[in-house]
């Protein structure tokens, strides 16, 4: 982690002014080595998670969903929900890791990002291809369908398409990028 972060003497005058930062890359590394390669692989992001002040309630699909949409703008979405992803992934598990969520509302929490980062995905891919109406349903099934994703958890999913000459063709292109966007 240090070597990754860069800058060793701001890091170390960081933990100075702030053990709660030392304390909390302390835990995170002991309880999850999955969190911790997050951590290494994006150092900044535990600064952000703990500036923002948002490790002591969950938060809501609408949140979630709001928090993505500024993304808008970013030329890679796919690095954009990637990088989003992982960062609510890491305040979730902080969250889990310092008592301030039970197992259940942790499962919860990752369900509901799971299901706001495909909405955001859905709506960049109506955006690109102007249009109206998504093209196909998404239905969640196993751990998504039931809210109980853990960390690593698959997304098993299901799209439902119309059923008329030559949209199948297209349905399946326009699936095949909604995937490439959430990889």
């Amino acid at each position: 982690f240090i070597q990754a972060y860069g800058n060793r003497s701001t890091l170390y005058e960081t933990w100075s002014a702030n053990p709660l930062f030392f304390e909390l890359l302390l835990w995170l590394f002991d309880r999850s080595e999955a969190l911790g390669e997050i951590a290494i692989r994006t150092p900044d992001l535990v600064e952000e998670i703990l500036a923002g002040g948002h490790l002591r309630r969950a938060r809501t699909h609408l949140e979630t969903l709001s928090d993505l949409r500024h993304g808008r703008a970013d030329a890679d979405q796919s690095r954009w929900l990637r990088r989003y992803h992982q960062a609510e992934q890491l305040r979730i598990g902080l969250r889990s890791i310092l008592d301030f969520a039970t197992a259940p509302q942790t499962q919860s929490e990752l369900s509901i990002l799971a299901e706001a980062c495909l909405a955001y995905a859905l709506e960049v891919l109506q955006h690109r291809h102007r249009l109206r109406n998504p093209p196909f349903a998404l239905i969640g099934l196993g751990k998504l369908g039931g809210a109980e994703l853990t960390f690593g958890s698959d997304l098993d999913l299901l799209f439902v398409a119309r059923d008329r000459p030559g949209d199948l063709e297209r349905s399946i292109r326009l699936a095949s990028e909604f995937i490439a966007l959430l990889s």
